[in-house]
């Protein structure tokens, strides 16, 4: 007799408590049988809170004898545990089951769920966005059984039309249940989606779709599929209809032939069976194992759905025939059950076959099948568990029916990779280091346990100068930062700030400093401190309090949460945040913050409203706001950065601010502590990850308690726990490729295939067993290169480029070998076509769930296809056997960036990983290019930095620059000297009172200076240009004052020599309007006046460019351009209004002189002719053109070298792309300095006045250069 029969009664309660849900708990027996898995025999509730079902046993409750609990075995509760053998998890299992049929307390017994939002469910109610959502809540299924959801008028939900047992159903089904499923039920709102490829005509009805009323599902037009394939081939689940692809498997019976496993029916021995006896319709093994299809459901069924069962016998046990007509119905001679139903004491089966002792021996009370347990299964019972597939759900460890992933197993006919040239192979390891874990041990005495806390912890206070008895020893409570109190009993007023943050450089080690400031002196009421590493803490929460500087707060404030980032290694600032507490009032503020950190190419602001000491701190920008703050200096703070504190921080470290009269120091990586005088020793210690090639160690934070003590931020070209693998380089060239058919980006698909089975009872990561991944990157190809280039550092064994919405195949490696290096070329054999180009109209024209069914014909027919797709959900390989091995592939890439400014010009932002991004691109819209779209060619905004700057190459000699670039050189060069001479030679001439007694030389003398400025300024904004993209200026002052100051200096000087022009033109067509009654008087006061209203106008009008003016950085090729970027909020207007402007600027002064030369003429001629009649008009308007040509000679030479600019501006729309010739955009571009070079031969030469002042002019000059030489001599 054990001790358990000894001391307990026959049925006793352990533990002698509820387990926590409403009466629930766990009985044993000692008589009970002993092969059972499960840990207690009985579970016993309270049936008035719980759904009743059968009950074997009522046993009275120990604490209320009076009291009955209605108890159930354990094995026929439906009980799912990940872990049998630990109780633990087999009491989880218990509550989980019971929270769902039990009611939450007794007064919602009696509750009749009369809310419109309320659901019946057994004893409980339920919300009714819980029905159909494809989780059972009632033991019922009354709630996925619920045929009235569309009347719910739920927003999330989606009407679908799918096919359960044979009948059309049509539910308003929950988006969870639907994602889930991923494709599963044919939506009417949903895209139809084919079902997984590799379970296609596998014998199993899994996808079903009816339209126009034809049934099309994942079995059916299966013409030209084999069921025997590399998914199916002994996977031990019947494909072929007699077992073909399970024969000739490595198994315990009948191994390596062309038999199956057969239990004979008469006298239960195995034996094997020939594959001609399997599938022909004659059951001539137990369970019909030899004819599976008898039992198999023809339709999907969508609620617990089982593809295998136990075919009843229709023979008698002796081996006799019996006769067809014997049989009551047909109904009765195909009877199926499951297998879970045999020897569980029932009569299923009309022969009773299924409690036979043939199969019952030695069975025990636990299921049949208990997948748990079926390794200790005797042989037989392991093959008719086979017929369910549970034999193989416990070998690969899931719950449903296992679903074959893609494989390489028939890899296609491209060729593995070789290497060019040869490159040094890296072994990866694949041991996998244990990681150390730091346990806490807790003892509560009982005095302490006793001691109530709220929220904190009870400790005993003992002090040696305490005047107490040392038996009188003092128990103290220590509060969180939420409480406070001697019990903790009290809520402080606080922001509870809980922060996720991103950053695509994966290199950078950063510190968050988060403030919470007041808006009255911006006083530091808190402060807190967050370590980030992106490879470490992406898509972690950080979660803490910032407390008010005094309690209560006071209310006559607002506050606010400031965010300041730095880099930890160089304490280098990087950006701000600013968070208003908009609901301030509340007591307790919760605020949830997602921040980017971007890359470097972060905007320089360029214009402060602040007046920051010039000295003491710099004026920044918040970069989620349009507000500005004074970040000060080390040892000074305040609004304006002009109260000065002591700075006490280590010298290595930086102080940002001053809190409660302390420094609020940063310290670099490895130092801690309130001013970074403590050493953060993880990296030191002898079990501290050793980084290799240059790998930074960065230790956690010694508050926070973590799996890894230390981590290594590797560079760019390693990886690995201790950067100890290199990357391997894959170079991607485009040498085969015209220059125009180059793009300037491609997406690369890295696809890492996880087929390695295994084996039996082996728990594996999605890693090692699972579908494939797809990681997708962006990458620039430069502009002036045929080839880009990628360090990849993970593990694939598919590589497709995409580009100009083709596809491309790279590579493939059934084992990926770290190479390190790797080179393709893009060539038309590797690409992969679309199906609508491989097969005919009336293919394509299928539904997909058809269609898909014929892809294995482009294999056959074309045999040098190596890849195709479909604009669905495929990518295709071709097999060396000519089939189609698909796997799903996501055509639309719908990543958009969590930081969506940070595209510019309407520019979509894409990331490689929604949620941890280490690459972000833009994809610019029509006539915009560079990193962030910042960059526009449009004609009227085309800039010498769009046309020249990508064919200047940076580090480059000037003599292997491109000829474009030498050519504009020598054009600037010459148009300097001519410009400078041409604006002396009319400053001179001008410059005479006889020529400035009327309006036009008054225009002309100040056009002349502005010619000067306007070619000097020309010159000086090239050399800038070309120096900064050689890199040979770097210093960012410089390049920021010459982007305020000489862009928009050059425009408004060019744009005023035009209107100068135009009012030359309309001057002179003044003096033939007026003719003898021309005032030289008024002409020169309105002159005067009119040349400081153009000034003014051509100011106004751009006076906003140099405000937003900045400088971004294009880290792919290491460029600094000069940009105008207007804030979200307004940049749609503020960019209609500078079209409209420059426009204006443009046509004005060219539709001025073309007016001015037309009416010159015709009015010159009108006069003549009335005053000599005589002569026909056209001769006077031959005279008048001869004797008058000085006048119409400048406003029709402006006109044509206005010319092409407004060709280019009006019939090309724009460069299209950087590798767009540049020709006629930088010819339209030196022709429009023209007019500031020519205006002595347009104005001088030919009016015979100017050309005699002129030469009066030249003469005075030479007589004082000669007086000047006599002097000197």
């Amino acid at each position: 007799m054990s001790r358990k029969q000894q001391f307990c009664p026959p049925l006793f309660e352990f533990p002698a408590q509820s387990i926590g849900w409403n009466d629930v708990h766990l009985f044993h027996s000692w008589n009970s049988s002993y092969d059972t898995i499960w840990a207690f025999d009985f579970v016993c509730y309270n049936e008035q809170l719980c759904d009743s079902e059968t009950v074997t046993i009522q046993f009275a409750k120990i604490t209320e004898p009076t009291k009955l609990l209605s108890c159930q075995k354990t094995h026929k509760l439906e009980l799912k545990v990940t872990d049998p053998l630990t109780r633990s998890n087999q009491i989880e299992s218990v509550r989980i089951l019971f929270s769902k049929i039990c009611a939450i307390g007794v007064h919602d017994v009696g509750y009749d769920c009369s809310q419109s939002n309320q659901f019946r469910c057994g004893k409980k109610c339920i919300s009714k966005h819980r029905l159909v959502d494809g989780l059972r809540d009632c033991t019922s299924l009354t709630d996925e059984l619920y045929n009235d959801t569309c009347s719910l008028k739920d927003r999330d939900r989606i009407k679908c039309t799918f096919t359960f047992i044979g009948k059309n159903d049509t539910k308003c089904v929950n988006l969870i249940w639907v994602n889930k499923i991923n494709g599963g039920i044919p939506c009417v709102e949903r895209k139809k989606k084919t079902p997984h490829f590799p379970t296609i005509c596998d014998g199993y009805v899994e996808y079903e779709e009816i339209v126009d009323g034809e049934i099309n599902t994942d079995e059916t037009h299966c013409e030209n599929w084999l069921c025997d394939n590399s998914y199916t081939r002994c996977d031990g689940i019947w494909n072929c209809r007699n077992g073909a692809d399970e024969v000739r498997c490595p198994r315990l019976y009948c191994n390596g032939i062309d038999q199956h496993p057969c239990i004979s029916p008469t006298d239960g021995q195995i034996k094997c069976l020939s594959i001609s006896q399997a599938g022909d319709g004659v059951v001539d093994c137990l369970g019909g194992a030899d004819e599976r299809q008898l039992c198999r459901r023809s339709s999907v069924a969508l609620i617990d759905y089982i593809v295998g069962s136990y075919h009843c016998l229709n023979k008698q046990s002796n081996g006799k025939q019996i006769n067809q007509g014997s049989l009551i119905t047909q109904t009765t001679k195909n009877k199926c059950i499951e297998v879970n139903q045999l020897c569980d004491n029932v009569l299923d089966c009309p022969l009773h076959d299924d409690e036979s002792s043939i199969i019952c021996k030695g069975i025990s009370n636990a299921p049949f099948c208990d997948y748990q347990i079926i390794e200790f299964l005797f042989p037989l019972r392991i093959l008719l568990c086979s017929l369910d597939d549970t034999l193989k759900l416990f070998m690969w460890g899931s719950n449903d029916k296992t679903v074959p992933h893609f494989s390489l197993a028939n890899y296609s006919i491209s060729p593995p990779y070789s290497p060019i040239s040869p490159s040094i192979k890296t072994i990866i390891s694949s041991n996998v280091s244990e990681e150390s874990s730091l346990t806490f041990n807790s003892h509560r005495q009982a005095t302490l346990v006793a001691f109530h806390c709220h929220s904190g912890i009870p400790v005993h206070l003992s002090r040696h100068e305490s005047k107490l008895s040392p038996k009188e020893i003092e128990k103290r409570c220590l509060c969180p930062p939420s409480h406070y109190g001697a019990h903790c009993e009290y809520q402080n007023q606080r922001v509870v700030v809980t922060m996720r943050i991103g950053s695509i450089e994966w290199q950078i080690a950063f510190k968050f400093v988060v403030y919470l400031i007041d808006n009255a002196n911006h006083i530091v009421q808190s402060y807190h401190q967050v370590d980030y590493v992106s490879n470490r803490d992406c898509g972690m929460k950080f979660s803490f309090h910032l407390l008010y500087a005094v309690r209560p707060k006071p209310v006559d404030r607002k506050y606010f949460i400031r965010i300041d980032v730095f880099e930890t290694t160089t304490l280098r600032y990087r950006t701000s945040w600013l968070f208003e507490l908009v609901h301030f009032y509340l007591p307790v503020y919760r605020l949830s913050i997602q921040l980017t950190v971007l890359n470097r190419s972060i905007l320089i602001e360029t214009r402060c409203p602040l007046k920051c000491h010039s000295k003491h701190g710099d004026c920044v920008k918040y970069v989620n706001t349009d507000k500005f703050f004074c970040r000060c200096h080390s040892g000074w703070s305040g609004p304006s950065c002009t109260e000065p504190y002591e700075c006490t921080c280590s010298p290595d470290s930086i102080c940002v601010g001053s809190w409660n009269k302390k420094p609020i120091c940063v310290c670099p990586l490895r130092k801690f502590g309130s001013y970074c005088y403590l050493l953060n020793p993880l990296c030191e210690q002898t079990n501290a990850v050793k980084c290799q090639n240059n790998g930074q160690c960065v230790p956690r934070d010694l508050r926070i308690n973590s799996n890894s003590d230390t981590i290594c931020v590797c560079s760019v070209d390693y990886r690995g726990k201790q950067c100890e693998i290199l990357a391997t380089k894959i170079h991607i060239l485009f040498a085969s490729l015209p220059s125009h058919s180059i793009p300037e980006s491609i997406l690369l698909h890295f696809i890492t295939v996880n087929t390695h089975a295994p084996p039996p009872g082996i728990t594996t990561t999605e890693k090692q067993w699972g579908p494939h991944q797809r990681t997708t990157v962006f990458k620039k190809v430069p502009f002036d290169q045929v080839f880009t280039t990628v360090n990849w550092v993970n593990p694939f064994h598919l590589l497709f480029a995409e580009f100009h919405n083709n596809m491309y195949l790279l590579t493939i490696q059934t084992t990926y070998v770290a190479w390190s290096q790797m080179k393709f070329s893009i060539e038309h054999k590797a690409r992969c076509p679309s199906i609508r180009e491989l097969l005919n109209s009336t293919i394509v024209a299928f539904l997909p769930i058809r269609r898909v069914k014929y892809y294995h014909i482009p294999c056959q027919q074309r045999l040098h296809l190596a890849c195709f797709h479909d604009d669905e959900q495929f990518m295709c390989l071709c097999t060396y056997d000519r089939r189609a091995n698909c796997f799903s592939f996501n055509h639309h890439l719908e990543r958009v960036c969590q930081y969506d400014s940070y595209c510019h010009n309407g520019g979509q932002c894409f990331q490689d990983n929604a949620t941890c991004p280490s690459i972000i691109i833009c994809k610019c819209p029509k006539c915009y290019f560079g990193t962030q779209c910042h960059l526009s060619t449009k004609g009227f905004g085309l800039s010498l930095d769009v046309i020249l700057g990508y064919r200047i190459r940076p580090y480059t000699a000037f003599k292997d620059q491109p000829l474009i670039l030498k050519t504009s050189v020598i054009v600037t060069s010459i148009m300097l000297v001519v410009g400078l001479i041409n604006g002396c030679l009319c400053t001179l001439t001008f410059k005479q009172k006889t020529l400035r007694k009327v309006g036009t030389g008054i225009y002309l003398l100040v056009a002349s200076i502005v010619s000067v400025i306007t070619m000097t300024m020309f010159t000086l904004k090239f050399c800038l240009l070309v120096l900064s993209q050689l890199k040979l200026i770097n210093d960012r002052s410089i390049l920021i004052s010459q982007c305020i100051s000489v862009d928009f200096l050059l425009k408004v000087f060019l744009q005023t020599g035009d209107w100068l022009y135009a009012c030359v033109a309309m001057e002179r067509l003044f003096v033939v309007t007026k003719g003898t009654s021309f005032n030289q008087q008024t002409s020169q006061r309105v002159a005067k006046w009119i040349i400081l209203l153009v000034g003014l106008f051509v100011i106004a009008t751009s006076a906003h460019e140099p405000y937003h003016r900045a400088l971004v950085t294009d880290e792919d090729e290491g460029r600094v351009w000069c940009i105008v970027r207007y804030p979200e909020s307004y940049s749609k207007y503020l960019n209609i209004y500078t079209s409209v402007i420059t426009i204006v600027h443009f046509i004005g002064p060219f539709a001025i002189n073309i007016i001015s030369a037309c009416g010159i003429i015709v009015l010159t001629a009108r006069h003549r002719m009335n005053a000599r009649k005589q002569l026909s008009y056209n001769s006077h308007l031959r005279n008048q053109l001869q004797l008058h040509k000085y006048l119409i000679i400048s406003p029709v030479v402006l006109v044509l070298l206005g010319m092409p600019r407004l060709i280019i501006a009006f019939l090309v729309e724009c460069m299209k792309s950087a590798r767009d010739s540049v020709t006629s955009f930088l010819v339209a571009y030196f022709i429009s300095f023209l007019p500031p070079t020519l205006t002595f031969a347009v104005f001088i030469l030919p009016s015979q006045t100017y050309r005699n002042v002129f030469k009066t002019s030249m003469a005075s000059l030479r007589k004082i250069f000669h007086r000047c030489l006599s002097v000197h001599k």
